[in-house]
């Protein structure tokens, strides 16, 4: 009988050996478990970081290759005018379209007026700008761009153009 104890004791300290192993490999597999599901989480957002980054750069190299505000607003001055006048010529007297522009760019980039006029202009600018990044994000996703989107530029560019601080400065 004592051979049949120190045999049991003999056999439990090799399964008590045993499910320390197995414990210990349990925990070893939870701990590399954990970490592959961090590293794999991490890599997610990498490559949506990664993904963002190249719709950024896209959106970036379409917008440089888009007329800028002052070009837009421009060329939609000269189309107010040309409307104004519907073909008739010397009634009214306009500022050039390139002066004005460039009279409207130095008030906002150059000058630290707080005026409307000059609230006026950097809003325009800044909604033209997040317009035009809207439609550039869109088109380099492959999206159809509607016409609202368009149109929501010209009247922007029209909302400043007939602000009534600014039309005094072209409409002489």
């Amino acid at each position: 009988m004592e051979a049949h104890r120190k045999e049991i004791e003999r056999l439990e300290g090799i399964a008590s050996e045993l499910n320390a192993k197995i414990l210990n490999k349990a925990a070893t597999y939870r701990k590399n478990n954990n970490n592959i599901s961090k590293l794999l989480n991490q890599n997610l957002k990498d490559q949506e970081s990664l993904e963002n980054e190249k719709h950024r750069i896209a959106v970036d190299a379409l917008m440089n290759d888009e007329p800028s505000f002052w070009e837009a607003l421009r060329g939609r001055l000269s189309h107010q005018i040309n409307e104004l006048e519907g073909g008739m010529s010397n009634i009214s007297s306009y500022m050039e379209p390139s002066e004005f522009t460039d009279f409207l760019h130095r008030i906002a980039d150059h000058s630290k007026e707080f005026s409307e006029r000059s609230i006026a202009i950097r809003g325009a600018r800044n909604l033209y700008t997040d317009k035009q990044k809207e439609i550039c994000s869109k088109a380099v996703k492959g999206e159809v761009i509607p016409y609202e989107d368009k149109q929501a530029k010209i009247k922007i560019l029209d909302r400043l153009i007939l602000d009534k601080n600014i039309t005094p400065i072209w409409n002489k």
